[in-house]
């Protein structure tokens, strides 16, 4: 990998992958909202080159490792949405991994908490719902692990009821 130090070129044009050490590794043209002081790593991923139609099949992105989170950014003219790859401690499973789309602020709850199913109180739901209030997700849709959506409002008042 090259390390580039001042990359001042239109990051969709770039053809190689490069590791990001911080904020001043990041194409000028291509903003992320990341803490970079708290980054264990990061890498820039270019535009795939355009197929036979003159089109590419995905945008440039920009992955970010933090502690507690894998963040996955498209450039800011792309019309794909901010991935954000979570990993947190609950009583269902060591290791589980849940996954905000930023744009459309919809949260996979896989089978933590299904929102039909789901209308008692469970260390499952306790547990997500304390990761969401940690992270500070609010307003989110939530994508039950079997079929159902809820609205996070919904659980909310479920662990707030008695």
């Amino acid at each position: 990998m090259a390390t580039v130090t001042n990359p001042e070129v239109d990051s969709r044009v770039y053809a190689f992958v490069y590791l990001i050490r911080g904020s001043e590794h990041l194409p000028s043209d291509f903003p992320v909202a990341v803490d970079f002081d708290r980054a264990v790593s990061g890498v820039f991923l270019p535009q795939d080159q355009s197929g036979w139609f003159s089109k590419s099949r995905y945008p440039a992105r920009i992955l970010v490792l933090l502690p507690e989170v894998l963040v996955v950014a498209t450039h800011p003219s792309s019309d794909e949405s901010e991935i954000r790859i979570f990993r947190f401690d609950n009583p269902h499973v060591d290791g589980m991994l849940t996954m905000q789309v930023v744009k459309p602020n919809i949260v996979w709850v896989t089978d933590l908490w299904s929102p039909v199913r789901d209308n008692a109180k469970n260390p499952n739901s306790e547990a997500f719902a304390a990761e969401l209030k940690k992270l500070g997700i609010t307003g989110a849709t939530l994508a039950g692990g079997h079929g159902a959506n809820g609205k996070q409002s919904d659980l909310e008042a479920l662990m707030a009821a008695k």
